[in-house]
């Protein structure tokens, strides 16, 4: 069995309960070509002559590895019942209030700092940073989170928001403590322990001009684009979001 020795974390952001474990063989905390899995494939292509799933066909002069679609299992009733009930029971919320249930335990807007880095003092400031957020998650703009008649959600106060407090800087920031906060959940710690990710890219059309976005034959025919890059965790966590023109 493998241990992990730990060292804390240098990132001030992330609680000092949530060390970063660093596993026997790994130079400077990064680890190392991992042979078991290479000597893994090169068994997995020893074995294809005898796989009865995988047959390799000829195209063009290539090669191509063909594989069987796999029977299909029908779901048992205990299934379906039990998928019923669980849809029972998540509750049907608003994502404004999503995001303030999540700020109540997680307290992320505390990251969010003004500017001029002074202590500003504003009432319900977790309020109105939540509701910017809203506004550029969805791109919907302010003017649906607007209420005149809340202090903390007025035009004035939102756009002030806006401008003196989301930045690179402090959505980095909020984005460790809730990372470090979904870390520390039970059932988030038996999903994975944070060192396996996969990643893949969503392929959007660009309709304006701009050098982010590149032309694309087999994607976009006739027009531009862009791929969003992004990875997740086995802890079912996004990160490494990267913007990359779209040019395969």
């Amino acid at each position: 069995m493998v241990r992990a020795s730990y060292h804390v974390n240098p990132d001030p952001t992330i609680p000092p309960t949530h060390p970063v474990r660093i596993f026997p063989g790994w130079v400077g905390g990064k680890r190392p070509h991992d042979a078991f899995a290479r000597n893994g494939r090169a068994s997995s292509i020893q074995q294809l002559d005898s796989n009865p799933a995988v047959r390799l066909e000829s195209r063009d002069g290539h090669d191509r590895p063909i594989l069987t679609a796999l029977d299909k299992i029908d779901e048992p009733a205990s299934l379906r019942a039990l998928r019923t009930d669980i849809q029972r029971l998540l509750p049907s919320a608003d994502l404004p209030k999503v995001v303030l249930e999540i700020q109540a335990l997680t307290r992320f807007a505390d990251a969010f700092t003004h500017i001029s880095e002074g202590q500003v003092r504003v009432t319900d400031l977790a309020v109105s940073i939540c509701a910017v957020l809203v506004a550029e998650a969805c791109n919907i703009g302010l003017e649906p989170l607007v209420q005149p008649d809340v202090p903390a959600l007025t035009r004035d106060r939102l756009a002030w928001v806006q401008q003196n407090y989301i930045r690179q800087e402090t959505i980095t920031r909020a984005n460790a403590r809730l990372v470090a906060a979904q870390t520390s959940i039970p059932i988030v710690q038996a999903w994975g322990g944070g060192e396996v990710a996969s990643a893949d890219g969503m392929r959007f059309v660009v309709p304006i001009r701009t050098i982010s976005a590149g032309g694309n034959p087999k994607h976009f025919p006739r027009e531009r684009g862009l791929t969003w890059y992004n990875g997740i965790s086995d802890q079912h966590m996004g990160f490494n979001a990267l913007k990359n023109i779209s040019v395969a």
